[in-house]
C-alpha cells in the first residue's frame, strides 16, 4: 500500500508499550524491516527483564482474592510458587488467605513452610559446593604416595597428557613456526629484490627517454599482489609525483577499484616504460624493448592473479596491433611468465573514460570480470 492511500489525518498505529522479543525474533524483524513499523526501536528481552516480569506476576497473584483458608488452600500455597533461580532472591509471596479472619494460625504455618522451602533452595548451591570441595579434598588425600600401587596412581597418569602427544604437538608447533619463519624470509627477500629493482630502474640509461625525464617511475604497490595494473607510460603528473596514474586519472582509478571492492594500496601499478616520452608521444618499439626486462622482473616478483591493462599497454604487452575494443572482446587472454599463466583483462584508459562517458558501461563490464577473477 503506497503512502498516497493513507489519510493525512490518520494517526500512526499504537503498539504495546512492553514488547518482548527474544534475540532470534529481533534479528528476523530487523532483517525483514518490520521493526521500522514500531514507534520505537525494538530490543531483545534479557534475563533480568524476564525475572522482573515473573516477580511482577507473583506480586499480582498475591493481591488477587482467594477462597477461604483451609488445609487444601494452604497446601496449594506452599507448592505453587516456582523455585527461585540460583543467586536470585525473591520476596516471599504471602497467600491472601492469611489476611482472612479466623485463619491466622494456618496462614502462619503456610508462611513458615514457604520460608523453609526457600531457605532450602538457597542452601542447595552452598551444600553442593561444600560437597564438591570435600570430594576434591578426598581425592587429593588419596593421591598421596602412601596409597597402594595401581589405584590412584593410574588415575593421575591419565589426567596428564601422554608424552607422545607432547612430542607430536611440539613437532607441529615447530613446523608452524618454521613455515612462518620461511614465509617471513621469503617476504623479506622479495621486498629486498623490489628495492634493488626500483633502484636499478632509477639509474637506468638503456634508451634515450632517460635523458629528458625528470625522474623514472618504477611503480607502487605491495609485493606480492593479486591485482597488477599496467599503463603505457608515465604522464606529466606521474613524472612529478613519482607514482603511476596520478592526478584526475588516478582519482578515477580509485573509484573504479572501489566499485569492485578493491583499493590502490592492494594493487601493484606500473608502466610499460618507466620514463615519460617527450610531448606525450607513444613510446617507440626500441624504448619498450629496453624496459621489457624490468617489466618481466616485476611480473615475477608481484605474481598477480590477474592483469588489468589500460589502453595501448595491452598492445605492447600482448604484441598485437588489434585495437582496445577488439582485445576487450577476445576471450581468455593470458600471458605466461616463468611457466605461470596469468589471465589478462583489457579495458579503456581512465583518460579515455573521462573524455568518453559512453565507454564507462563497457569498462564496468571489464571491471566485473576482474572482480570474478580475483574472487576465484
Amino acid at each position: 500500500m503506497n503512502s498516497s492511500s493513507v489519510p493525512s489525518a490518520a494517526q500512526p498505529p499504537m503498539h504495546p508499550v512492553n514488547v518482548t522479543v527474544n534475540p532470534l525474533q529481533l534479528l528476523w524483524l530487523q532483517e525483514s524491516g518490520i521493526d521500522r513499523l514500531w514507534g520505537r526501536p525494538l530490543a531483545a528481552s534479557t534475563v533480568a527483564d524476564v525475572s522482573k516480569k515473573e516477580s511482577g506476576q507473583l506480586r499480582s497473584e498475591a493481591t488477587q482474592p482467594h477462597p477461604p483458608a483451609g488445609p487444601a488452600a494452604a497446601g496449594v500455597a506452599v507448592t505453587s510458587p516456582p523455585a527461585p533461580e540460583i543467586g536470585a532472591a525473591r520476596e516471599p509471596v504471602v497467600p491472601a488467605s492469611a489476611s482472612a479472619p479466623g485463619s491466622t494460625s494456618a496462614a502462619r504455618q503456610a508462611l513458615a513452610q514457604l520460608r523453609e522451602q526457600m531457605a532450602r533452595q538457597r542452601g542447595r548451591p552452598a551444600q553442593r559446593g561444600a560437597t564438591d570441595s570435600q570430594r576434591t579434598a578426598n581425592v587429593q588425600e588419596t593421591s598421596v604416595p602412601t596409597t597402594p600401587p595401581g589405584t590412584m596412581a593410574g588415575t593421575a597418569v591419565q589426567t596428564s597428557p601422554p608424552a607422545h602427544d607432547h612430542t607430536v604437538s611440539e613437532a607441529g608447533h615447530r613446523g608452524d613456526v618454521s613455515s612462518q619463519a620461511a614465509n617471513t624470509l621469503n617476504q623479506q627477500d622479495a621486498n629486498q629484490q623490489w628495492v634493488d629493482l626500483a633502484a636499478s630502474i632509477r639509474q637506468c640509461a638503456a634508451c634515450g627517454l632517460s635523458e629528458h625525464a625528470r625522474q623514472p617511475v618504477p611503480g607502487t604497490g605491495p609485493i606480492p599482489a593479486r591485482l597488477m595494473i599496467i599503463d603505457q607510460a608515465p604522464g606529466a603528473r606521474d613524472e612529478v609525483s613519482g607514482e603511476p596514474l596520478s592526478g584526475q586519472a588516478g582519482r578515477l582509478l580509485d573509484n573504479m577499484l572501489a566499485a569492485i571492492g578493491f583499493d590502490r594500496e592492494s594493487a601493484f601499478i606500473t608502466d610499460v616504460v618507466k620514463c615519460r616520452p617527450m610531448v606525450n608521444r607513444p613510446p617507440e618499439p626500441n624504448e619498450i624493448e629496453a624496459c621489457a626486462t624490468h617489466l618481466q622482473q616485476q611480473l615475477a616478483l608481484v605474481q598477480p592473479a590477474c592483469l588489468l591493462l589500460f589502453g595501448n599497454a595491452a598492445q605492447s604487452i600482448l604484441n598485437t596491433t588489434q585495437s582496445v575494443g577488439q582485445l576487450r572482446e577476445t576471450p581468455e587472454l593470458a600471458i605466461e611468465v616463468q611457466g605461470r599463466r596469468i589471465p589478462v583483462v583489457v579495458t579503456f584508459h581512465p583518460n579515455h573514460l573521462m573524455a568518453n562517458q559512453a565507454a564507462k558501461p563497457l569498462a564496468w563490464t571489464d571491471l566485473k570480470r576482474v572482480r570474478n577473477m580475483l574472487q576465484a
